[in-house]
């Protein structure tokens, strides 16, 4: 699956935020939006208003990066992710249970990761020890 936070990133990280890179954030904000909206809604209905609402955003944002001539920097490097990951940033119209962003699950598991890293730098068997005591307790 595709996370469209990390999309909208791609272009934010454009400079001068203005015409096709902030067009293309808008796209991704709608998405957004509405995804927020249908936050309360059941698995299957979420999927069907996908279908009806959040599919049409895509399509035409997918059609105004078709409209783009070649290009070099961070806005080419911004489309070419978009383009190169539309199947896996689609997966989420297929399934009213999947989230268009993957951030939820990335803070869920920042703590093992930071973990991981500092372990490496235990000075001592009993420093290692003790870091594993901590992050065994904290959840």
């Amino acid at each position: 699956m595709g996370c469209w936070a990390h999309a909208r990133r791609k272009f934010k990280d454009v400079p001068g935020k203005n015409g096709k890179a902030k067009q293309a954030i808008d796209y991704c904000n709608q998405i957004f939006k509405i995804e927020r909206e249908l936050q309360e809604l059941s698995p299957e209905e979420r999927y069907e208003q996908r279908q009806l609402q959040v599919k049409p955003v895509i399509e035409a944002f997918y059609d105004f990066l078709g409209s783009f001539i070649p290009m070099k920097g961070k806005l080419q490097t911004a489309v070419h992710y978009v383009l190169n990951q539309k199947k896996e940033l689609m997966a989420f119209l297929k399934d009213g249970r999947l989230e268009a962003s993957n951030n939820r699950a990335e803070r869920a598991i920042k703590t093992v990761v930071i973990g991981r890293k500092n372990y490496l730098f235990s000075t001592s068997l009993s420093g290692a020890e003790a870091n594993t005591i901590i992050y065994s307790v904290i959840p």
